[in-house]
């Protein structure tokens, strides 16, 4: 198996450490879960209590009705920290899904871009063997001809062939050094 680019160890690491947050705050909404199913229970034993006793006010019914206020407000907080919580975790799958867009793109611009490279690349072995054979026809005009004229003209010829491969090669080494860059700034 072929070694991950940095675009791509960079993308698994976010993933990780994306599931890894998500275990975590998925695990503390259990908690407040539980804890607030246990407030309840509490909260409804304590109604009871204060339904069954007669309506004198005693030291303990000030206290129950204190600690009931007290968890009523706990669970207050607890739900309003479950909610923040929950909205935490939809924020990590929005920004999941858009990584897994993004990458998606790259991939198929990369795919666009070594497609480029693979044309280019047909393009210059084109151009060399053209080379090749204006080579070899100039040697058989030199040995044939050796006037002047022609060996300047020849030689011209060599000269554009030349310096069109040249170009070629430059514009395919400049898109790979772009392609380059381009997995570089996503990392």
């Amino acid at each position: 198996m072929s070694e991950k680019s940095d675009w791509e160890q960079g993308y698994d690491q976010a993933r990780r450490r994306f599931y890894g947050e998500r275990k975590v705050l998925t695990a503390r909404i259990a908690k407040l879960e539980a804890e607030i199913d246990q407030l309840t229970a509490h909260s409804d034993i304590e109604r009871q209590d204060d339904k069954s006793s007669n309506n004198v006010a005693t030291p303990i019914d000030v206290a129950l009705r204190k600690r009931i206020a007290e968890l009523g407000s706990e669970l207050g907080r607890k739900s309003v920290e479950l909610g923040e919580l929950v909205g935490e975790n939809i924020l990590w799958k929005v920004i999941n899904d858009k990584l897994k867009s993004s990458r998606e793109n790259l991939e198929r611009e990369n795919d666009r871009l070594q497609e480029k490279v693979s044309d280019l690349l047909k393009r210059i072995a084109e151009l060399e063997a053209i080379v090749e054979q204006l080579i070899w026809v100039g040697n058989d005009l030199l040995i044939d001809n050796a006037n002047p004229v022609t060996v300047v003209l020849f030689n011209g010829l060599v000269a554009k062939a030349k310096e069109k491969e040249r170009s070629a090669r430059d514009e395919r080494i400049e898109t790979v050094s772009v392609s380059q860059l381009s997995n570089l700034r996503l990392c």
